[in-house]
């Protein structure tokens, strides 16, 4: 299937056809197959058809490749293949990069995908609303998406889906603002098996509502050369919510991990509550002239303002015991800062900063040489 375009040149921009195919108010099962959509401006709109298949589909797509609304029964997707076929020429990358959403999700029930590939897109995977609601249930085998701005990008309020294996590249500094996870609606639920986020000019994982939070959770996480455009304060970055509405919660169910990148692991002004393997969450407002103790060792400390810099600043650290660590993360400057024992204790402290930058991390951790009488407190 193709339709025809202009030659690609500078600011190219494709004609605006009607979608390809539209399925609408298909009560039965309507099943689609070996289809090359090659250079189609819109692909499927799937109004209202609750048990549509689509397998082997593959393609190069420009505003979109589907478009899922009012969908009521299971829909499915397997081996679709969203590739630059008809043109990888320079305009129509970035025109792509800018304005392509290979699937948008909108009222769509429990639909379960397998096997679906993106390169070159704004999302390759939309969760979107509509008046008839939104996408609940969604379940992903394997999702890859390459050279895209967002690997999965949410905007409706309280979508819910589950993705077993996910590898979400940029394109470095070519893409502007990219994120592997970028989150704007509120009240979402997801899950991940294994994620690895890779080559982001911004975040690997971006929250922005400050209204109400969602819930998301990760079992495993790898994060690698990430903020390439240094405008992030951490590799995930979750927003404030309003004082009383829920808190967005990321729970890891592995400690993550963040190689080659120019950011810290966590930053932004939160109160997000973040679960990590062997880590309590404490989260403090921080203010000048106070006192701020860990609980216990194996902790993480989140410290935000929204007014900065602040100064006179004292960690308490924990009681000491083997392999204990703390990380503390702050998003305002902190302009003179003091890292003291627990009181009951008066361990040697070795490499302790003064002052600590927005967005900086510190990490912390007991170590010992034979006897815990040689022990100290070591940044590492």
């Amino acid at each position: 299937m193709f339709e025809q375009h202009p030659t690609p040149v500078a600011g190219w921009a494709p004609t605006p056809y009607q979608p390809f195919f539209s399925v609408t108010d298909v009560a039965g099962e309507i099943a689609f197959s070996q289809i090359m959509l090659y250079g189609v401006n819109k692909g499927f709109d799937i109004m209202g058809a609750g048990r549509f298949t689509g397998t082997h589909i593959h393609g190069q797509c420009f505003t979109y490749c589907f478009q899922i609304d009012n969908s009521l029964d299971i829909q499915r997707f397997d081996d679709i293949h969203i590739w630059p076929y008809w043109s990888n020429a320079d305009p129509v990358i970035r025109q792509m990069q800018a304005n392509t959403d290979m699937i948008i999700t909108k009222r769509n029930d429990t639909p379960q995908w397998g096997r679906i590939f993106g390169y070159g897109m704004r999302s390759c995977v939309k969760m979107d609303s509509s008046p008839n609601g939104i996408t609940s249930g969604m379940t992903i085998d394997s999702f890859i998406c390459d050279a895209s701005k967002y690997g999965l990008w949410v905007t409706g309020n309280n979508s819910d889906g589950r993705i077993a294996n996910a590898y979400l590249s940029g394109e470095g500094t070519t893409i502007p603002g990219s994120h592997g996870i970028f989150l704007e609606g509120q009240g979402y639920t997801l899950a991940f098996g294994q994620v690895r986020i890779y080559f982001q000019s911004g975040c690997a994982i971006t929250a922005t509502n400050t209204t109400q939070g969602g819930l998301m959770t990760i079992g495993a996480l790898l994060m690698q050369q990430i903020n390439l455009s240094h405008t992030c304060y951490g590799a995930i970055v979750i927003a404030n919510t309003s004082s009383g509405a829920m808190a967005h919660q990321l729970k890891l169910a592995t400690q993550p991990q963040l190689n080659n990148s120019s950011t810290n692991m966590l930053g932004g002004t939160t109160n997000a509550y973040m679960s990590i393997p062997g880590y309590e969450t404490i989260v403090n407002t921080i203010f000048s002239n106070k006192t701020y103790n860990f609980s216990n060792a194996a902790t993480h400390m989140y410290m935000y303002t929204n007014v900065g810099p602040v100064s006179n600043v004292t960690i308490r650290l924990p009681n000491s015991r083997p392999d204990a660590e703390v990380l503390i993360s702050t998003f305002q400057p902190i302009t003179r800062l003091k890292i003291v024992n627990h009181p009951e204790e008066s361990w040697t402290l070795i490499g302790m900063p003064t002052r600590l930058q927005p967005g900086e991390s510190l990490r912390i951790r007991w170590v010992f040489g034979g006897s815990l009488s040689k022990g100290s407190w070591v940044r590492m």
